[in-house]
């Protein structure tokens, strides 16, 4: 009995753990520092912090080529 427990309480903190990592929605503000009055905002679904930060990162080099910037992600409400 102690080990279909133990069994029950495992799955369900690995479902709890998989669904703390679901994708939420961020809006990032981001500055091209290398061009004045370049600035604004752009949406990111993703994870985790980490994974926001750098596709924000990988969007500005996308969008603007090797430039300065300065951005800064929150999750939505």
């Amino acid at each position: 009995m102690k080990l279909l427990q133990q069994a029950a309480l495992a799955i369900a903190l690995a479902l709890g753990t998989a669904a703390t990592a679901q994708a939420a929605t961020f809006n990032c503000a981001y500055i091209i520092t290398s061009e004045p009055g370049s600035s604004g905002f752009h949406s990111v679904e993703a994870g985790t912090q980490q994974d926001v930060i750098n596709q924000a990162i990988a969007w500005i080099q996308d969008t603007f080529g090797p430039v300065g910037f300065q951005v800064k992600c929150y999750q939505q409400p």
